[in-house]
């Protein structure tokens, strides 16, 4: 290349694009398949290497492709290498936005004590990443949530909230789509998140490098989906929700996990308190007692039940319990949770049970056979538990609005 632009000029990334677009044509305007041929790199990248309104520079071994591709020689190359070299060096756009995007706290929220304190202690010990586990329905997501709001004013420059969606009916969201969610909530324009994860984990790396910012990702379904959603920033916190124990993040990322059991009998009449008001529980404690206890005491599952209750003002909750005594005898399920528990932690058949054992028997990686692991038999049980009380919940409830459907007028 004798002749043709130069970027002796560039001092700023859209000079320098300029530049490169200018040589592009010079050099014939080759096609996209043309380029992809020349320079070894994809098409997609070479695009997004051009493109006018992005805001960092391509990375050094695709500015080198986009100079082959335009037939710049490596003696020629040298000045643009140089104007890449400059660019690099300028500070990065600093945007104005502040996310503050954590739901809102559940009303009513209570206990987990211990649970709060080993998060802040986390906090104050500067961790970077925390991975909350526990089975469905066991309130990861509202422990998270709630301690996200107590500890929001130590992030002054934003709180972050991704749902990757990973136990949903659907697919996850993908750790690129998360990515352009994060960059876009510091105001970046969609148009201006660049196309590659590589470069996107980069500007947004950048953009809270020297930041406090908390990040909340909800529902991960694998440590490879929140990688990328980590913040390089020693001042950032990443508090990650999964059914999965992560164990990627803790070995690799040293991240800490806290694992979230059910809630104690002390605990569990709270919810329903919360929701059905103190004076009509405290009518009827022993009730209460049995009605958390056919619960498996998960706290979804206890709010579903007091819904049910807070629509029937007039039903007592023995009446209640009752009525979901005599419906359970007319089903196949699980007469009690507890019954279910025993016959898992006593090693009795269950069908329910089987496969939870295996599984949390592999995780717990102790070289002991099954029937003798401790750990497997208490997250069978849990498992158990937690199938069953859904089991019958989530019929009775179907069964329940059935039956008003065929009592109300047509």
């Amino acid at each position: 290349m004798s002749t043709g632009p130069r970027p002796d000029d560039a001092h700023a990334l859209d000079e320098l694009i300029a530049q490169l677009r200018a040589l592009k044509v010079w050099a014939g305007n080759p096609s996209l398949r043309q380029m992809e041929k020349l320079s070894g790199l994809a098409r997609s990248t070479l695009a997004d290497a051009l493109n006018p309104r992005r805001k960092t520079a391509p990375a050094l071994e695709v500015f080198r492709g986009l100079l082959r591709a335009f037939s710049v020689t490596e003696d020629e190359a040298e000045p643009w290498l140089a104007a890449w070299r400059r660019v690099q060096s300028e500070p990065a756009r600093v945007p104005a936005a502040v996310p503050r995007q954590l739901p809102a706290a559940v009303p009513g929220f209570t206990g987990r004590a211990k649970a709060f304190k080993e998060l802040t202690a986390l906090l104050e010990g500067g961790s970077r990443l925390a991975v909350v586990c526990g089975i469905p329905g066991v309130g990861k997501t509202a422990l998270a949530v709630q301690w996200a709001h107590q500890v929001a004013s130590r992030f002054p420059d934003g709180q972050l909230y991704l749902d990757l969606r990973g136990y949903s009916s659907g697919p996850p969201v993908t750790p690129d789509q998360a990515l352009a969610l994060a960059i876009r909530a510091f105001g970046v324009p969609g148009e201006e998140i660049p196309l590659q994860q590589d470069a996107m984990v980069g500007v947004y790396r950048s953009i809270t490098s020297d930041k406090r910012v908390l990040v909340m990702v909800d529902n991960a379904p694998s440590a490879a989906h929140v990688r990328p959603l980590v913040p390089g920033g020693p001042g950032c916190l990443t508090v990650v929700t999964s059914r999965d124990r992560l164990a990627g993040l803790v070995a690799r990322d040293g991240a800490h996990r806290l694992e979230l059991g059910v809630l104690t009998p002390e605990e569990a009449p709270a919810v329903v308190i919360s929701v059905l008001g103190a004076e009509r529980v405290l009518r009827e404690e022993r009730a209460v007692d049995e009605l958390v206890r056919l619960c498996g005491y998960l706290p979804l599952a206890l709010r579903i039940t007091a819904a049910n209750l807070a629509d029937r003002p007039h039903q007592t909750i023995a009446e209640l319990m009752a009525e979901l005594t005599a419906w359970r005898r007319s089903s196949r399920l699980p007469r009690t949770a507890a019954a279910v528990i025993r016959a898992s932690i006593s090693n009795r058949p269950e069908p329910l049970a089987s496969e939870s054992a295996c599984s949390a028997h592999r995780s717990a990686s102790c070289g002991r056979p099954a029937s003798r692991c401790t750990r497997a038999r208490s997250s069978n049980a849990a498992a158990s538990l937690t199938r069953s009380s859904w089991s019958w919940l989530s019929c009775w409830t179907r069964h329940r609005k059935c039956a008003a459907g065929s009592r109300s007028p047509r």
